[in-house]
């Protein structure tokens, strides 16, 4: 791992057989850090192409930021990052907010993608995923780390607990961290998921609260390669081997554009049945 200055603040970054074939870059989610993939799927995809991990601003061991977690500053990261590897195109994978950040970067930058992966991806409207964020500090972060446990049916010692804390409390920083997801949400509304053109790979567990987002997602995306599992939201720790399977397939297989389509409304009752309608662009839920 080495230590790359972006505009002038240390970001951690992990480049693994650089010498490898085209690149995949992974982006993790809020409150984690590289070793989401580090630990999981990374070494498995880079014994055929190179693929490089970064902590994101304020995580991990990257430097801490006061501001900067809208889409748009975190996509000049990553941009940032790719112009001091020297990568011109690379495919690009994002978990949770991650994903937001690789989905923006694809739509704002498309000839700097060559194709996405979006794990359990949020639309940054879903009361489930931004609720928990609008609470006071100490109630946010026992509600998140409560989540977590729960899901991974691990109980954190109270001194891992306090390290949690402390980090999720320099990114809450006043409301700074919400003010900026509010704010990608509004990014991302005024951005077309119709205009990809790119093969999108949607990776969804079946009991997460974000399920409808990626059936949505699969509905406006003409390039969409949609699957879903048995598991939660913390699909690349809890279920590794699916999501590692899944993406050796996406990204060595030759997806003829013949074979896109947009699945009907129809085929998700959950939909139809509500009358609730996911035009081209991203809309908030009520």
């Amino acid at each position: 791992m080495a230590l790359l200055s972006i505009d002038g603040k240390k970001v951690n970054v992990a480049d693994l057989n650089p010498g490898g074939g085209s690149p995949i870059i992974l982006i993790h989610g809020l409150f984690t850090n590289l070793s989401l993939y580090y630990l999981t799927i990374a070494s498995y995809l880079a014994k055929g192409r190179r693929v490089v991990l970064y902590d994101m601003r304020s995580h991990g061991l990257s430097e801490r930021r006061d501001e900067g977690y809208t889409l748009r500053i975190m996509t000049d990261d990553l941009l940032a990052i790719m112009a001091a590897l020297e990568i011109d195109r690379a495919v690009l994978g994002g978990y949770s907010y991650g994903g937001d950040i690789a989905l923006y970067t694809a739509l704002r930058h498309p000839e700097r993608v060559e194709r996405l992966v979006l794990i359990e991806t949020p639309a940054l409207n879903e009361e489930s995923f931004m609720e928990p964020l609008t609470h006071e500090e100490d109630i946010a972060m026992d509600i998140i780390i409560d989540n977590y446990s729960c899901s991974m049916g691990i109980d954190i010692s109270p001194g891992k607990k306090r390290k949690i804390k402390e980090m999720i409390r320099s990114l809450f920083d006043g409301g700074k961290l919400l003010a900026a997801l509010r704010q990608g949400r509004d990014e991302l509304e005024t951005l077309s998921l119709g205009e990809l053109r790119i093969p999108v790979l949607l990776l969804y567990g079946g009991q997460s609260p974000l399920l409808q987002t990626g059936r949505a997602f699969a509905e406006r995306i003409p390039t969409a390669h949609y699957h879903e599992t048995n598991g939660d939201h913390n699909l690349p720790i809890r279920r590794p081997a699916w999501v590692l399977k899944k993406m050796h397939a996406f990204l060595t297989e030759n997806l003829n554009p013949s074979r896109w389509f947009i699945r009907p409304f129809a085929f998700f009752p959950a939909f139809s049945a509500r009358g609730r309608v996911f035009p081209d662009k991203i809309q908030r839920t009520s």
